[in-house]
């Protein structure tokens, strides 16, 4: 059984009077609240203290306590951006990887959600959201940075209180921030919050609890019902609200640009940048390269980040199509767990937008030119191969005629229609692809594979 809600003695300073105050969730209704994970005393676990490892484990870590001291809720002035609201405020310095506050609100089922009109909805977990709007804690009054500080200041993650053993959720110090400083504003990028920024994220994580793609043996499997059309609804719905034209400049050819809410594409070299990649909250990325790139577009940070490593060349005739589905299972599981995925290839001009056009054309269910043109719209250099342009054509009926046969699994002879293709300029600038071929190779036939690159602390 679920508990009743739990109301302090006292509640923090400023605190509105027309929110309750809620020091534990609310499950509704009270028989969804799962068990503890853990039968206490804990045993011996290689659980982290933080979310910002390579493990897979969510950390263990002491609640904070509630009304929490070290946290100020304050009115806002007038030039803030969120202003008439309130926003929380660091009450002494707050050291990296540590646990600020709590977020508590009421917990239902995803496929319910929040409240309409909400936007103090989290994911939370694989089945469960909190909706703050009504009732919660401090965690409620945490504001999106954008707009405000040049990078977030901390996170949304979840943590297993280990005096109850209890799963919460948390707010997080970055690894990037060595310490929010007494009387500065806690901010974060909303990567769990339910908002018309990022809804796309959370519609995501609703569909795929029903429509999982999962791996077997190297093939996808792919289980459709009537949610997937609600999904690419509410998809259509928000790229056709969206539909900007970046301010071009030659330099941004050097940057990540956020192609949809959560995915983001660009060069190699902001895959080095590892305060860059914090600064988005990247937690995925998906490297593309051939094997005479391998020692150099490497991945950087095993121990921050979940790698998806692609071996193709950027030739016309290589074979895009087998990859599509694996990396399509990589980013959609990302953002159903509420990460943040980064796809590059050396420069960003050929062979990663390939991929994440062929992304946006099957999850968004835009044909060719429309996921094209919305791609290069936000990364205005891409330019991928003619066969890369090609095979983008062939894709649309293949992964159509698969969505319309539930369960059907396609045979790699099935993913791998080729065409005739043309020849085309390559994929990165010529002084940065030779740096990643000083070591000679031969550019024949090749064995292409995809490797699953993940590091875990177990």
């Amino acid at each position: 059984m679920g508990k009743k809600i739990t109301k302090s003695v006292s509640v923090p300073q400023n605190w509105p009077s027309n929110i309750t105050y809620l020091t534990s969730n609310e499950f509704f209704p009270p028989s969804i609240k799962p068990p503890n994970p853990f039968a206490f005393p804990l045993p011996k676990s290689k659980h982290p203290n933080n979310p910002f490892t390579s493990s897979h484990l969510l950390p263990l870590s002491t609640s904070p306590p509630m009304p929490n001291p070290n946290v100020r809720i304050k009115k806002l002035p007038d030039d803030h951006p969120v202003y008439p609201g309130y926003g929380l405020f660091a009450n002494k310095d707050l050291k990296k990887f540590n646990l600020v506050v709590c977020y508590t609100g009421k917990v239902t089922k995803r496929e319910i959600g929040g409240e309409e009109g909400s936007d103090y909805v989290l994911g939370f977990g694989d089945e469960f959201c909190i909706d703050g709007y009504r009732q919660g804690s401090e965690g409620r009054f945490i504001n999106d940075y954008r707009g405000i500080l040049q990078k977030p200041n901390c996170i949304f993650h979840e943590f297993i209180d280990i005096q109850t053993g209890e799963i919460k959720m948390g707010v997080w110090v970055c690894s990037g921030t060595e310490k929010i400083k007494k009387g500065q504003e806690i901010m974060l990028y909303d990567n769990h919050l339910v908002t018309l920024k990022n809804k796309f994220i959370l519609l995501i994580r609703a569909c795929l609890i029903k429509t999982f793609v999962k791996m077997e043996d190297g093939m996808l499997i792919d289980s459709t019902d009537p949610a997937q059309s609600t999904l690419t609804q509410n998809f259509q719905a928000i790229v056709s609200n969206t539909q900007v034209v970046l301010d071009w400049k030659y330099e941004m050819r050097r940057q990540m640009q956020e192609i949809l809410p959560g995915l983001f594409l660009g060069p190699y070299s902001c895959s080095k940048d590892l305060e860059l990649l914090q600064q988005n909250a990247i937690t995925h990325i998906v490297s593309i390269r051939d094997s005479s790139e391998k020692k150099i577009l490497r991945p950087r940070f095993p121990e921050h980040f979940q790698y998806f490593e692609i071996e193709v060349s950027d030739s016309p005739n290589e074979r895009l199509i087998p990859h599509f589905p694996q990396a399509k299972a990589f980013i959609d599981n990302a953002l159903y767990n509420g990460g943040r995925v980064f796809v590059h290839c050396n420069g960003g001009i050929s062979r990663s937008p390939a991929f994440v056009v062929a992304y946006v054309m099957e999850t968004v269910k835009m044909d060719y030119q429309q996921a094209y043109s919305y791609v290069q719209n936000r990364r205005f250099c891409m330019n991928p191969n003619e066969g890369f342009k090609v095979q983008l054509k062939e894709y649309e009926p293949i992964y159509s005629a698969r969505d319309s046969i539930n369960g059907h699994q396609y045979t790699p002879g099935e993913m791998e229609r080729q065409a005739v293709r043309r020849p085309a300029p390559d994929d990165d600038d010529p002084n940065e692809f030779e740096l990643a071929r000083r070591a000679p190779a031969f550019h024949g036939e090749t064995n292409v594979q995809s490797i699953m690159h993940m590091s875990t602390e177990l």
